[in-house]
C-alpha cells in the first residue's frame, strides 16, 4: 500500500472519529435543553416546528440539534 493510501485511510479514520465525537456533544446538548427530538423521519417537521416557534428570546438550543 502506497504511503499517500496510507495517509488518505489515517485522514478518513481521524475524520469519522471527529464526526461522531461532534454528534454525541450536539445530542448531549440537545438532552440537557429538554429537546424533544423525534426517533422518526415523520416527526422532523413537527420538531422543527415546536423549535422555531414562541417568543424571540426563546432558547434555540434545540434547533441546533436538529
Amino acid at each position: 500500500m502506497s504511503t499517500f493510501s496510507l495517509q488518505m485511510l489515517r485522514a478518513s479514520f481521524l475524520a469519522t472519529i471527529l464526526a461522531g465525537a461532534l454528534a454525541g456533544s450536539a445530542m448531549a446538548q440537545a438532552s440537557d435543553a429538554g429537546c424533544a427530538l423525534p426517533s422518526e423521519p415523520e416527526g422532523i417537521a413537527a420538531a422543527l416546528d415546536a423549535a422555531i416557534t414562541g417568543p424571540a428570546d426563546k432558547d434555540r438550543a434545540c434547533v441546533k440539534a436538529l
